[in-house]
């Protein structure tokens, strides 16, 4: 049985939710969020393609922009409420903001180097390091959180690359590929790069939700979650 938000953190100290894809039918699988909870987004990974200066960060990220509606319409089809969604602007942030105000921090996916990038440059890193809350990252998003992490071939990246994120202290111990397709070739790639790296690795389709409890050090899966056990295997 799913339970709410605030019980989630108060009673379970889940503290992580990551998927492929933001969508409200799954979360609504794992979480209830309730009307108090308040969400502060950081697509910090957006592709320069699409914001790369103010401008273009308006008609994407303003009031009424493109990716701004849709963030809200998902995350109001599982309970949030859409006046308690704010976006983090950072051409015109000059002071870190206070993310603990927020119920949850929500990642949006993108370019993970590119996150990594911005996170160093508008110095967010020590405001990430100590939040308390809840982190809801999806697709690059999640990724760039680890101290390091590896991106398979697809139509962005033509070979497979190894990178250094930001180090979250409350990362789980297996790595993520996400947008697994199930394919052998896909499978193949993430057990080289577990290997590389001495690590398992939790593959998460588009229709997968994954919660890790920094506390209990679990998981709770639902729908396309495969687990690759890799580490210390010969």
């Amino acid at each position: 049985m799913k339970s709410s938000f605030l019980e989630l953190r108060e009673i379970t100290s889940m503290k992580l939710i990551f998927c492929s894809k933001l969508k409200s039918d799954l979360l609504r699988q794992a979480v209830s969020f309730e009307q108090s909870d308040s969400f502060l987004v950081l697509p910090v990974c957006t592709m320069e393609r699409y914001v790369k200066d103010l401008l273009s960060w308006e008609e994407y990220f303003g009031e009424e922009g493109i990716l701004t509606q849709k963030i809200q319409d998902q995350l109001c089809g599982a309970g949030a409420v859409r006046n308690r969604i704010d976006f983090y602007n950072y051409f015109t942030c000059e002071e870190v903001p206070d993310f603990n105000r927020y119920t949850c921090l929500v990642i949006p996916g993108g370019d993970a180097e590119l996150g990594v990038e911005r996170i160093k440059n508008n110095k967010l890193l020590s405001a990430l390091s100590n939040y308390q809350g809840m982190i809801l990252a999806y697709s690059a998003g999640a990724l760039m959180l680890y101290q390091e992490y590896f991106l398979s071939p697809n139509w962005y990246y033509t070979t497979m690359k190894y990178c250094r994120g930001i180090g979250l202290d409350c990362m789980p111990p297996f790595l993520l590929e996400m947008h697994y397709d199930g394919s052998e070739s896909m499978a193949g790639m993430i057990k080289e790069a577990g290997k590389y790296l001495n690590k398992d690795v939790c593959a998460i389709g588009d229709y997968g939700i994954l919660i890790y409890d920094n506390y209990e050090k679990s998981m709770i899966e639902y729908g396309d979650v495969t687990y690759f056990k890799i580490q210390n295997q010969t």
